[in-house]
Order: C-alpha cells, then structure tokens, then sequence
C-alpha cells in the first residue's frame, strides 16, 4: 500500500468517529429514528467515549499525513502498543464512574473521562515522538554531527521535556484559582513529583556516562535539574503549609 494512503487512514478513522458520534446524536434526539436501535445502545458505552478519545487522536492523525515516512513509522510503533491500552483502560472504566451513597450518583470519573485522560495523555506523546523525530532528522542532515552526539542531544532532551512537564504540572496544580476550585488530589501531585524523579534519575544516568567519556555536562542538564529541584521544593512547602 502507498505510504501516503497509509498515513491517510487514522485521520479518515478519527473523522469518521467523530462524524458517527453527531449522527448518533442528532438521530436518537431529534428525528428519534434511532432511539432504541442499536445505535442508542452503545452511545453512552462506545459512541461517546471514542468520540471523546478521537477528539484529541484527530489532530496528530491529521499531522500525519504531512510527515516524513521514517517519523511515521517511529509513531506507529508507538501506537502500535499504546492505542490497546488506552482502549483497554478505557473499557474497563465504568461508564458513569463508581456509584456511591443511597441515591447511587456517580462518584468517581466515567468512561468519558478515561477518554479525556488517555487521549490527551496519547497527544501529548505523540507530539513529543514527532517533534523529536523531526529534531533528530534535522541534525542528521547537517552533517556536522556524529551519531553519538545525536543520540547524546535526543537524550538530554527528554530529560528537559520531562522536567518541563513536571513543573508545569505543578504549577498547574498551585495556580490559586485552580486549587479554589478544584480539589486536587494526591495522586495528581504524585503525578508531578513522579516527572521530577524521573527528570533526577534518568538526567543522572545521563550525566553519569558524559562523565565517564570526559564529555562537557552543557546547559541542558543542569537546567533540567534546577526545574526538577524547583518542582519538588513548591510540592514539599505546599504540603508542609498546607
């Protein structure tokens, strides 16, 4: 099959869904043509959670379309392994949520919100996987760096995502009217301070090795840290404050 055709078919895949969810809803609401048909039955179970998921899978999908074949096929192997889970995650959510107290009202996030989660959660990695490919096949056509460098510079750069991810997160999370309003819990934080971890072991298996090959340590690293630092002392003052 031609590679483009290929790279055509999860945004026809992602529009369709979506396109299916407002056909669903205007035909059960509003000519009542489907309202008890199989499509009503799996609105609330199928329809309305891969329309939620396809809502953030739609704009990578149509990114890829205009990429390169080899940055594709990196993200296809992701996908490849990521897209069940997420679909796995997603199904064994229940579709309102835990039911709790003698009214039985959903007390804990639905399918729906499993959706939200894993598909912006799907975005942002695969917006990660794609700008890096891009990174790593600008620096292979200049020339003017060995494949060891290359991967050296990719390397360090996670660690800097990472730490970015981390203290943005936290930040996020201390922003006075998102903690007025929304409770965040303690796995939120843990979320955040997991980044941070990440950030310190993963940065200082790097720093370990550019040591060992008398290799300067540079900007990224210690910028990486600083934010991980940062991100942990907010989390620790807020908690200890709080």
């Amino acid at each position: 099959m031609n590679s483009r055709v290929t790279q055509i078919i999860p945004a026809v895949l992602a529009l369709a869904v979506i396109g299916f969810r407002y056909y669903s809803q205007w035909c059960i609401t509003a000519s009542l043509t489907c309202y008890g048909a199989w499509e009503h039955w799996i609105y609330l179970g199928v329809t309305s959670p891969t329309f939620f998921f396809s809502v953030y899978f739609a704009p990578i999908a149509l990114l890829l379309i205009f990429i390169p074949k080899a940055i594709f096929k990196s993200w296809l192997k992701f996908a490849a392994w990521a897209l069940p889970l997420a679909f796995l995650d997603i199904a064994s959510t229940p579709v309102y949520g835990a039911m709790q107290g003698f009214g039985m009202m959903p007390s804990g996030p639905g399918r729906d919100d499993a959706a939200r989660s894993d598909g912006q959660l799907f975005l942002i990695i695969s917006l990660i996987i794609i700008v890096f490919g891009f990174i790593r096949a600008r620096l292979e056509a200049s020339g003017k760096r060995t494949e060891r460098e290359i991967k050296s510079i990719l390397k360090e750069s996670w660690v800097v995502v990472t730490a970015i991810a981390g203290f943005a997160f936290a930040a996020f999370l201390l922003y006075p009217p998102f903690v007025r309003t929304i409770s965040a819990s303690i796995t939120d934080f843990a979320g955040a301070v997991s980044l941070s971890l990440v950030t310190l072991g993963y940065g200082g298996y790097v720093a370990y090795r550019k040591n060992r090959a008398h290799e300067p340590l540079g900007w990224r690293l210690p910028l990486a840290f600083s934010l991980a630092g940062v991100t942990i002392v907010l989390l620790v003052a807020y908690f200890m404050l709080a």
